[in-house]
């Protein structure tokens, strides 16, 4: 069949499309930090407070996608090659987040890592406080880990698809770079390690008693 331009038009009228820069991150911090408080010279916050403010300053995201591993099978043991499906895995979910302007998005992830594996110790070089050597201690999976709730929004403004990470931490804080010769803005990447994701509201009927749905 010859490509039907007004069949194309009509499909992209119609059904609309969904932009990459209308979605929101809402994040509640785990219970290892959700009581801390993040001290710096503009004063002292909530960390509850420093992460409702990371849903107006995520500049960008990486939903990850699915990956489903298979296994090569000859069905009677000779012939040709079957694939056959054996588990998934998911690629990385990444964040981009503007600093803010006294860094207490920067300390909160950086307090956020130290309590998924405690890799620095304590020391104050104005007080001459003695150094304590860190743990290197992993801390439960529940204590560190939290659901972040991604909604998409149309071009009117109203959610049409929510994606729920599950049991989600920060595994890794990316290198940032300050330059004299650089007029930018600081973005910090986050890296997040996760179990799963569902999509919220989505779902396909079930036919002939087999289970298809999301």
């Amino acid at each position: 069949m010859p490509f039907n331009v007004s069949s194309f038009k009509a499909n992209i009228s119609g059904e609309g499309y969904q932009k990459t820069n209308a979605y929101e991150v809402v994040l509640t911090p785990p219970p290892s930090i959700n009581s801390n408080i993040v001290s710096n010279i503009n004063g002292d916050f909530s960390v509850t407070a420093v992460a409702n403010s990371i849903k107006f300053r995520t500049t960008k995201i990486l939903l990850p996608g699915i990956d489903i591993k298979t296994v090569n099978v000859r069905r009677y043991g000779i012939g040709p090659l079957q694939k056959y499906a054996t588990t998934n895995e998911y690629t990385e979910f990444r964040m981009e987040i503007l600093c803010d302007r006294y860094g207490g998005i920067w300390q909160f992830w950086y307090h956020w890592l130290r309590t998924v594996f405690e890799f620095s110790g304590n020391s104050d070089a104005r007080t001459g406080n003695i150094n304590t050597f860190p743990s290197y201690a992993a801390s439960y999976k529940n204590d560190i880990a939290t659901t972040l709730l991604v909604t998409v929004f149309d071009q009117e403004g109203k959610d049409i698809m929510r994606f729920d990470i599950l049991e989600a931490y920060p595994v890794a804080l990316s290198d940032t770079s300050l330059s004299w010769g650089d007029n930018g803005l600081v973005q910090l990447a986050v890296l997040m390690n996760f179990k799963e994701y569902r999509i919220i509201g989505s779902t396909i009927e079930i036919k002939d008693d087999i289970l298809v749905r999301g």
